[in-house]
């Protein structure tokens, strides 16, 4: 008996696997940004292959729309009606890990940030419940005030949100934060 794969839904085409989610979670939470499909390959650690396919069905969807610039395929955030609640999915499902990620780079004195609890652990397959909030473990030479007040220089808390502020960028409502100083 051979079960053939059912095409997704006319209606509601997208995300069709993790790493589409992952791709357009990279995409639309970057409205504004356009990405070359060789970045969105490296930052979900998928081939540039499998990125591009992923991308053309998202353009094909209507959430994405990507442009040539020379040989590069640059791809961005579609003005679509389903961009607005995809993107409400996406954020709560998916990015907490791309604002984390994001978020402290440019703080010199954390050193990591990980995610735990809950998110982490429906992220990695765990069955559950919806998380109600996001557990943020931030390393370095700070203090818990430092992660919640906008930044005072270039070594100042998070850039231009505190950690509150991320989880709720994420969806989560509230970020708990643990820190302890050298």
């Amino acid at each position: 008996m051979r079960v053939r794969q059912a095409p997704a839904p006319p209606l509601l085409p997208s995300p069709r696997s993790r790493l589409q989610a992952e791709l357009l979670t990279l995409v639309l939470l970057s409205p504004g940004r356009e990405w070359s499909l060789t970045e969105l390959a490296d930052r979900t650690g998928c081939s540039l292959s499998s990125a591009q396919r992923e991308m053309a069905r998202a353009e094909e969807a209507g959430v994405a729309s990507s442009r040539r610039l020379g040989s590069t395929r640059l791809v961005s955030t579609a003005d679509s009606p389903l961009t607005g609640p995809l993107t409400k999915l996406l954020v709560r499902s998916f990015g907490p890990r791309q604002v984390v990620a994001e978020e402290p780079a440019p703080v010199q004195r954390i050193e990591a940030a990980y995610l735990f609890g809950s998110w982490a652990a429906r992220y990695e397959g765990e069955p559950g419940r919806a998380p109600a909030d996001i557990d943020v473990l931030v390393i370095g030479d700070l203090t818990a005030t430092s992660l919640t007040r906008p930044p005072s220089g270039p070594a100042g808390g998070w850039p231009g949100k505190s950690v509150s502020q991320c989880g709720r960028r994420s969806g989560g409502g509230k970020a708990r934060t643990v820190s302890t100083p050298k």
